[in-house]
């Protein structure tokens, strides 16, 4: 498989995972979006993750060597936030003692950015693809 496909493909997948369920608490699945939006349980914070499928996206049709980093931070960004708010409370038992599990939202949010940060650090943009003379010969 080519590892430049993994660049804008894990940017979607965050995009539509955002929107899944992400935990289960109390028998309710809360989405991402609810994580952001909702009263209660919402920190708007969580939008960093559909903002960083976004930029990576975005990175993928750039022309330069920055998009590439632009997404590799986007990734490792996304990474670090989902890992400070939701993975160290599930490592530490912390959410399974409030009756949280970690749904398929949360996991392919996840998977999203380390397939994004993968493509990113190993592929080259769309444009760069057209641009390359060894390519084309």
């Amino acid at each position: 498989m080519d590892r430049k496909i993994l660049f804008p493909i894990g940017g979607l997948i965050i995009l539509i995972c955002f929107f899944l369920p992400w935990i289960r608490a109390c028998e309710v699945e809360i989405t991402g979006l609810q994580l952001t939006t909702d009263e209660d349980v919402g920190e708007p914070i969580f939008w960093l993750i559909p903002a960083a499928g976004v930029l990576i996206i975005i990175a993928f049709f750039l022309k330069r060597q920055q998009a590439k980093l632009l997404a590799a931070v986007a990734s490792i960004g996304g990474l670090l936030l989902l890992l400070w708010k939701i993975i160290v409370p599930f490592a530490k038992g912390e959410a399974r003692e409030m009756g949280l599990s970690i749904q398929a939202g949360g996991i392919g949010t996840i998977l999203g950015l380390l397939a994004a940060l993968i493509g990113a650090l190993n592929g080259a943009s769309s444009s760069e693809e057209k641009n390359d003379p060894k390519e084309n010969q």
